[in-house]
């Protein structure tokens, strides 16, 4: 999904930085994702472990 660091392949080996009505970053995107928008997002028991089964 990144548009603003995005290059395209051509045949002769050249690349073609790929244009975009809207640009996005995800370097720039990372750092204002927050604790809370992930929280939100994915259950906290996909991310943890259960000592007796190991899973």
């Amino acid at each position: 999904r990144d548009t603003v660091n995005s290059y395209e392949m051509q045949e002769d080996g050249n690349y073609w930085k790929v244009e975009s009505d809207e640009p996005f970053d995800i370097h720039q995107e990372f750092y204002r994702l927050k604790e809370e928008d992930l929280v939100d997002v994915v259950p906290f028991e996909n991310y943890t472990l259960n000592l007796e089964t190991k899973e």
